[in-house]
C-alpha cells in the first residue's frame, strides 16, 4: 500500500519546462487553467500561439495573489500587435516576493493557419 501511494505521488507531480507556472488572466483561472485553446491576449502567457486570432492592438495586465503562500503572487504585463502577416506580442512577468523572485520577458510572433511561415517563441 505504500508504495501505491509514493507512486501516485510521483505521477501527480505537474512537470514543466518552467520553474513557474505563467498562466494569468481571469478567463483561464475561471476554467482550472486549462487554456491551451483560448484565443485571447493573455494566451501570450500560457500558449503563445493563441495570440495568431488577436485582431486589435492589446494591453492587457494581471496581478494573481496567492492567499495561502505569500512570495507566490505572479504579476504579469503583455503588448500584442497585429500586423499584416501575424501578430506580435512581448511579454513580462513577475513572481515571488523580496525573498526570491523571477522575472522572465518573451517575445513571441504567431501567424494564423494558413500561412506558410510559421510562428516562433523567444
Amino acid at each position: 500500500m505504500r508504495n501505491i501511494f509514493f507512486l501516485y505521488v510521483i505521477l501527480a507531480l505537474r512537470v514543466t519546462a518552467q520553474s513557474v507556472y505563467t498562466g494569468l488572466g481571469a478567463r483561464a483561472e475561471g476554467i482550472g487553467n486549462a487554456s491551451a485553446a483560448l484565443t485571447d491576449a493573455y494566451s501570450a502567457f500560457h500558449n503563445p500561439a493563441g495570440i495568431a486570432w488577436v485582431a486589435e492592438h492589446t494591453a492587457c495586465f494581471a496581478y494573481s495573489v496567492a492567499a495561502a503562500l505569500e512570495g507566490a503572487n505572479r504579476l504579469g504585463a503583455a503588448g500584442l500587435l497585429p500586423a499584416k502577416y501575424g501578430v506580435a506580442a512581448i511579454t513580462l512577468f513577475r513572481f515571488g516576493d523580496d525573498l526570491y523572485s523571477e522575472s522572465p520577458g518573451g517575445r513571441n510572433f504567431c501567424q494564423p493557419p494558413g500561412h506558410s511561415q510559421p510562428g516562433c517563441t523567444g
